[in-house]
């Protein structure tokens, strides 16, 4: 398995490049979801059967090999399906070298692709840094329970990027409706909504003891960890998909949101994780998760709001 699992997840990437440039992202998304709840699935089997615990890394790791093979496979199967394909098609000036329409490509878009990067490269270091921040501050054991946290903070990031992806068709409607009438009412009926549903969510999670928030003292802190913890996910993953929005919108906003959020994340983790611990950091997950929201929100809203103006504006300078 330690053979397997890498070398699945690894030849993956290619199949996983070829969903993305063929704008096959629906795809990635229903294997992203199933690998998500695979996880869960060891966790819940690892509570029911204690036996199984010492197999655990073994479980996560055919959960990552299988991940990898449904890609391969799901590549496999529609290239046979459709051996046409939706590939970008190489022009024959192009057939003389090997990598003209790379070439051609990168060249086009440099400045995406650099933006892409430069934002890969700030969240994915800081989703490393902050638990060593946490391990400093808090110690073994909060690290240890800020672990937790963070593996529902990586399944709500990866998540709602396959997410993003799979409904940025739907941008221009989106934009309608940030823009439109009553979108502040609808917003607030949304963010209600969703705030019961974490809460039944955290309720059943800790009565089918999915959850191992037992080393806390009372049941209320038990709930209350367990409410920070999902609503924390919760916002981390709209913050991917207004992220995905604001690049489509502005790249300069985009890589200066990306740094602003990393930072911010870093600076929430260590000073509430020194003065609060575990708990401390999680809650500053989530403050920093929803500030970049609300600042996305604004950026966005503004994007949506200036269309609309100016027809109106070039209409009264004609009279």
């Amino acid at each position: 398995m330690l053979v397997i699992a890498p070398v699945c997840y690894g030849l993956s990437h290619f199949a996983l490049g070829f969903f993305r440039m063929t704008a096959r992202n629906g795809v990635v998304l229903a294997i992203s979801t199933i690998s998500a709840f695979s996880r869960l699935a060891v966790i819940a089997l690892l509570a029911e059967f204690a036996g199984l615990r010492s197999h655990f890394p073994d479980l996560l790791l055919l959960v990552e090999a299988a991940y990898g093979a449904m890609l391969l496979a799901a590549y496999l199967w529609l290239r046979r399906r459709d051996t046409t394909g939706h590939e970008p098609v190489r022009h024959p000036a192009d057939a003389r070298d090997a990598l003209g329409w790379y070439r051609d490509f990168m060249a086009q878009a440099r400045g995406e692709m650099l933006s892409s990067w430069y934002a890969n490269a700030v969240l994915s270091g800081a989703k490393h840094l902050d638990v060593l921040i946490v391990s400093a501050v808090a110690g073994p054991a909060g690290a240890a329970l800020y672990r937790v946290a963070k593996g529902f903070n990586n399944l709500a990031f990866n998540f709602g990027q396959s997410f993003s992806l799979a409904i940025s068709g739907s941008g221009a409607r989106v934009s309608r409706l940030i823009g439109g009438a009553g979108f502040g009412r609808k917003l607030a009926a949304s963010l209600l909504a969703s705030a019961a549903a974490l809460a039944i969510a955290s309720y059943a999670l800790l009565e089918i003891r999915l959850f191992p928030a037992q080393s806390l003292s009372s049941r209320s802190h038990q709930f209350v960890f367990a409410f920070a913890v999902l609503l924390g996910a919760y916002l981390v993953f709209l913050c991917r998909i207004l992220s995905l929005w604001l690049y489509a919108r502005s790249r300069r906003a985009f890589v200066t949101m990306a740094s602003f959020e990393a930072a911010l994340t870093l600076a929430l983790v260590a000073s509430l994780g020194w003065k609060f611990g575990a708990y401390g950091a999680i809650c500053g997950v989530g403050a920093a998760s929803l500030v970049v929201l609300t600042a996305s929100c604004v950026r966005l809203t503004r994007h949506a709001a200036h269309p609309a103006s100016r027809p109106a504006t070039g209409r009264a300078g004609e009279h």
